[in-house]
């Protein structure tokens, strides 16, 4: 299943593999992977509800203990493992950006891969707050967010 990423998404990770490529002086192995999730990517201005975004929370459960995860991908400079926030270049944020309820994929370590599938959606942020049913306090949380994710990219 061909993966899908909002066309803010993929801006704001377009910007980072542009700003860490300059800072490293060339690509990494992260970056041009991240690089060929955006490329083979369906790109859309909204996302389904069910799809996991940047910054949107979902259920995971693993194939191998049949645990339950919850995970959020993130940009780098907002992760933070202890909150279940993974950075999209580390392999689990990266092989859960874009996937769908129901979906299983691999995620691939050096050391060992890994089978999960996207139980729940819990949150997504990407979604068009004027027909989301928001509260003022969420879309402000929203917007908030949003602009968080753009200064990081400046």
């Amino acid at each position: 299943m061909k993966r899908i990423i909002t066309m803010f998404d993929k801006e704001c990770l377009s910007a980072l593999i542009r700003r860490v490529q300059g800072q490293l002086g060339g690509p990494t192995p992260d970056l041009l992977l991240l690089q060929e999730v955006l490329d083979s990517a369906e790109i859309t201005e909204k996302a389904p509800p069910d799809t996991i975004t940047l910054d949107s929370v979902a259920v995971l459960r693993s194939a191998i203990t049949g645990r339950q995860h919850l995970c959020s991908p993130v940009l780098p400079a907002l992760a933070d493992v202890g909150r279940f926030k993974l950075s999209v270049l580390a392999p689990l944020g990266m092989a859960m950006l874009g996937r769908r309820v129901g979906e299983t994929f691999e995620v691939k370590t050096q050391v060992v891969t890994r089978v999960f599938s996207v139980e729940q959606v819990l949150s997504q942020l990407d979604v068009d707050e004027s027909s989301s049913g928001m509260s003022k306090a969420e879309q402000g949380k929203w917007e908030a967010a949003n602009n968080t994710r753009r200064d990081q990219l400046m």
